[in-house]
């Protein structure tokens, strides 16, 4: 991947998050508070399209999704990646609600933060996480265990680990909440995650 400090996000106003498309590590997805933009080894891949501000790439480096946690259109997104850049397929309105809801992809379907599994390319529900996974702040599939890890927050702090085919949750670990309250990402680490 490029050099942080040459990484200029010309046309995408704040970058809000980043994508690497499958098999392109030279190669980066912008999102910001004004666009959507591509970039190769720094440099911009044809126009910017679209305001979302969570976006993540299918297991094609020619698809990547969008969500819009910031307006409450709540505006789901399908745009598709080329050699000229990003165009935008279309919107989906409440596919997935909420502010500062995050997503995170996995082998056919899209897991948000809040608790909601969704088909990226049908733009249909397939269910959501038990119990207050609404209340989550963090979403982690792991393809290695076929678990989503999901970080929630009804009263305390919990690290909940979820069936990734059936959506039951396993087991769970109560977190203290002054680790618990920064954290904006799991890493998973070691044979058994």
């Amino acid at each position: 991947l490029m050099p942080i400090l040459e990484f200029r996000a010309v046309g995408v106003g704040a970058a809000l998050d980043l994508a690497v498309p499958p098999g392109q590590p030279g190669t980066v997805a912008a999102a910001g508070s004004a666009a959507v933009a591509v970039y190769d080894e720094g440099v911009k891949r044809g126009p910017s399209v679209y305001r979302v501000n969570a976006i993540e790439f299918s297991g094609s480096a020619t698809r990547v999704y969008g969500y819009d946690n910031r307006d409450s259109g709540f505006l789901y997104s399908r745009m598709n990646v080329d050699s000229s850049g990003v165009s935008l397929l279309e919107t989906t309105q409440d596919l997935v609600t909420g502010f500062n809801v995050d997503i995170r992809y996995d082998r056919g379907r899209m897991f948000t933060s809040n608790g909601v599994v969704i088909d990226p390319e049908t733009r249909t529900r397939i269910g959501s996480f038990p119990g207050n996974a609404s209340t989550s702040k963090v979403v982690a599939p792991d393809p290695v265990t076929a678990r989503v890890y999901l970080l929630k927050q009804p009263s305390s702090y919990t690290l909940a680990a979820c069936d990734r085919e059936t959506l039951s949750e396993l087991g769970s670990l109560a977190l203290p909440t002054d680790l618990a309250y920064y954290t904006g990402s799991l890493i998973r680490w070691g044979l058994n995650g």
